[in-house]
């Protein structure tokens, strides 16, 4: 009898701390909304505010977290060295669906792509727009967002600058046999340093063409946009640099990607990067797979 009415107690004083933590972790959920919806705080602590909401098992926290992604805008466009208010809201919003996933809500992950397509990149490091795209995406770790980005890039409504934006974000998945980039070093590897200098933006890729002597060659899509957008780069002086050094460091500043088949080096721009991953998808869609152990997208 005794033990029966000790388990008893012992079954409600759990209940009533497991109640109490509920209300504390509801509690601590609403100071921390307040934060996340406050653009006078710093970016850092709305986004750290965001990643510390807690599972309560209360509706409330997924309507109030809902009412911040259609909140109001700033209406000011004004935007200051390595700031925009604008791009700000957005990167918060990445975050909030992450959150909204974490809570079990996976209604809103159709704005993803959009986010990203309206990417501005002026906040710089890990917290930009496309860097924390990427850390969302890996967080969530949904094949269905990965098909909406290859969906977005079908799109005849979506421009040049927001497909470039998807191209960037899908290149730094770590998505397995990725059809961009790879390990130039292993077709230019002579070790040769070069020193040279240019002016000109089409004079600086024919230049590196002749240099490696057959290894890279430029895409269709990068000699039109040489053609149309010949723009003075310099004088640019290269020094002590291998050819493998400036595939490693200069692509990104060029604004072109890049990839390599059949032992050559193949210069692109990013929608022909977005038309190989539109390919990609299409050979390893059934195959890919989320291992949450190491956050990763996988080939099952």
């Amino acid at each position: 009898m005794r033990r029966a009415a000790a388990g008893f107690l012992i079954l409600i004083l759990g209940s009533c701390f497991i109640q109490k933590q509920a209300e504390g972790n509801n509690m601590e959920n609403k100071t921390l909304i307040e934060k996340i919806k406050d653009p006078g705080q710093d970016l850092f602590t709305r986004i750290t505010a965001t990643r510390n909401i807690k599972d309560t098992g209360n509706d409330e926290t997924l309507s109030l977290l809902r009412d911040i992604l259609n909140r109001s805008k700033p209406e000011s466009d004004f935007i200051y060295q390595n700031w925009d208010p604008l791009e700000a809201e957005r990167i918060v919003d990445l975050y909030i669906i992450e959150a909204l996933h974490r809570l079990g809500d996976d209604s809103e992950l159709k704005r993803i792509p959009v986010l990203i397509g309206k990417a501005t990149h002026i906040i710089q490091g890990p917290y930009g727009e496309l860097n924390s795209a990427v850390t969302v995406i890996r967080s969530i770790g949904d094949i269905g967002v990965i098909t909406m980005l290859i969906d977005f890039l079908s799109r005849e409504d979506a421009g040049t600058e927001a497909k470039t934006n998807v191209v960037k974000v899908l290149n730094h998945l770590g998505l397995p046999d990725a059809p961009v980039f790879g390990n130039t070093a292993l077709i230019l590897d002579s070790g040769q340093k070069y020193n040279y200098e240019i002016l000109m933006f089409k004079e600086e890729m024919e230049t590196l063409v002749t240099l490696a002597g057959g290894k890279i060659e430029l895409s269709a899509g990068v000699k039109k946009y040489l053609e149309q957008n010949n723009f003075k780069r310099g004088p640019l002086k290269i020094k002590d640099l291998t050819l493998a050094k400036i595939m490693e460091v200069f692509p990104e500043i060029w604004g072109f990607d890049y990839y390599i088949v059949d032992q050559k080096i193949i210069i692109c721009t990013p929608l022909e990067t977005g038309e190989r991953w539109i390919a990609w998808w299409d050979t390893n869609k059934t195959l890919l797979v989320y291992n949450q152990e190491s956050t990763q997208f996988v080939f099952e």
